[in-house]
């Protein structure tokens, strides 16, 4: 008893809080930073240059010159980052080299998922969710799209195990619902009836955040999640007044981008 009372407590897991300036960064609904699964990097858009910053290092890595601004995303592996650029889209290592053409796109994307076994989600503009194999061939239309109600999907992500693919559906008329597509089959994740979110995220924490705007100002919400039910188990809470756009490694870093000072004009 003595042994167990004097043994030196273990220490908690050390917090770390800081802000990185990646310039002319390009963030916005069709295209965001995102962290690597590993937690040890973060991809991004600085005008209209792909880069890699890993957090080891003060300088970031230059990848590719897009066209567009576009949706990137990670491999599983954390090795490749995938990017939408002329219609293709594109596979390029995170440690640097020449890209590889994936497929060919029905149009622009808006978002984009890498899963387990090379499966990878797109999402078009006003379209459907297309999937296509990462090592390459057409990307295959899922008909999941209602246009007498639906717009179009964002926010597309994997659930843990890469298997269950979750996204935000744009609904004709404004609003939006969170949905997981689970075995083929979609189903509603309840959140909080009149909410406009446009993404969520599933968390080490067993909790979904997701971005919610207030008053015109962007904030972090999260709310709890069970995996297993696929379904939301409490009420959702503030977690940043301000910030957009989250990312979660799996060793639960969170990755957010602030938004910039208000435009100041004047009225001429």
């Amino acid at each position: 008893v003595a042994a167990v009372l004097l043994r030196p407590s273990s220490p908690g897991t050390s917090i770390r809080k800081f802000e990185i300036n990646a310039g002319k960064l390009a963030a916005s609904f069709g295209g965001y930073p995102e962290i690597s699964p590993d937690g040890k990097a973060i991809a991004y858009v600085s005008g209209k240059d792909l880069f890699v910053r890993k957090l080891d290092q003060l300088v970031p890595l230059k990848l590719y010159t897009l066209k567009n601004n576009n949706p990137i995303f990670w491999s599983p592996d954390s090795e490749s980052i995938a990017f939408a650029d002329q219609n293709k889209l594109w596979q390029i290592p995170a440690a640097g080299g020449p890209p590889r053409e994936i497929c060919s796109l029905p149009g622009p994307i808006i978002s984009g998922a890498w899963g387990a076994g090379g499966k990878i989600f797109v999402a078009a503009w006003r379209g459907d969710l297309y999937e296509v194999s990462a090592q390459g061939g057409d990307a295959r239309a899922l008909g999941l799209q209602d246009p007498k109600t639906e717009v179009d999907f964002h926010g597309l992500t994997f659930l843990p195990g890469g298997r269950d693919l979750m996204y935000s559906v744009h609904l004709v008329g404004g609003g939006s619902r969170i949905e997981v597509l689970a075995n083929g089959k979609s189903k509603t994740v309840s959140i909080q009836s009149g909410w406009d979110i446009p993404d969520a995220i599933y968390t080490p924490t067993g909790h979904l955040l997701f971005t919610r705007d207030i008053n015109n100002e962007r904030a972090i919400w999260a709310v709890p999640f069970s995996l297993p039910d696929l379904k939301t188990t409490g009420q959702p809470f503030a977690v940043s007044g301000k910030g957009a756009f989250p990312s979660v490694s799996s060793d639960g870093t969170l990755l957010y981008v602030m938004p910039p000072p208000p435009v100041q004009g004047r009225l001429v």
